[in-house]
């Protein structure tokens, strides 16, 4: 069931624009880790955490832990995160 266009307006006018940037990121390139989201929006590595959380809190994505000897977290948009990411962009539009 899609979230309120609503309840996503109230959410949306409280993301930063860090992480406005990251849900745009993770729209055009799909599962990144925490580092190449840091290139990808201009950040520190050390900057990334702090919108990663927030955004996780908010329930707009979903980090993951990968096993293996290249493991670590990965980062992906999950569905109220795609919904926001498609209200950004339509309001890209509009303006």
């Amino acid at each position: 069931m899609e979230e309120s266009w609503a309840t996503l307006r109230e959410l949306e006018d409280n993301l930063s624009d860090e992480e406005k940037a990251i849900l745009e990121v993770l729209g055009q390139v799909g599962a990144s880790t925490p580092a190449e989201l840091a290139v990808r929006t201009f950040s520190l590595p050390e900057e990334i955490n702090k919108p990663l959380l927030s955004l996780k809190e908010k329930q707009l994505i979903d980090i993951s832990q990968v096993k293996g000897r290249l493991g670590g977290d990965l980062v992906t948009l999950n569905q109220r995160g795609l919904q926001m990411r498609q209200r950004l962009r339509l309001g890209r539009r509009v303006k």
